[in-house]
């Protein structure tokens, strides 16, 4: 998957059902030297319920990606499962590339993250 290199990216925020939802949009062009470059559009969006648990889903149009070797043309569609505990604590289950857009590898990559934080202000 390649880095987004310059992006502009908008988002909204909701209160509802007991958390945050929030909708988000943006657009990139890569500049990667070793992948085709060139812009992709994506979207996502995440949903947490009483600052306890929340999930997050991204898709990531990577129309560069759609011939091989670079992809299967799919897309990348990414989600993560959160708990929340503490002011600024949390841990995450990434799953990247669900859809299988990347050739040569068995989808998904997965990824758990721990991170322990002191609220700042």
């Amino acid at each position: 998957h390649k880095s987004r290199g310059a992006f502009i990216v908008t988002s909204k925020n909701w209160r509802v059902l007991w958390g945050n939802f929030g909708a988000h949009i943006g657009i990139n062009y890569s500049f990667e030297e070793n992948f085709n470059r060139g812009f992709s559009t994506y979207i996502g969006i995440d949903k947490d319920f009483r600052d306890a648990f929340g999930f997050k889903l991204e898709y990531d149009l990577a129309p560069s990606d759609w011939k091989k070797p670079y992809g299967n043309g799919y897309g990348y569609l990414s989600a993560a499962i959160c708990a929340y505990f503490g002011e600024s604590s949390y841990a995450t289950f990434n799953f990247f590339d669900i859809l299988g857009n990347t050739t040569g590898k068995v989808p998904p990559s997965r990824e758990f993250f721990v991170y322990f934080g002191k609220k700042i202000f």
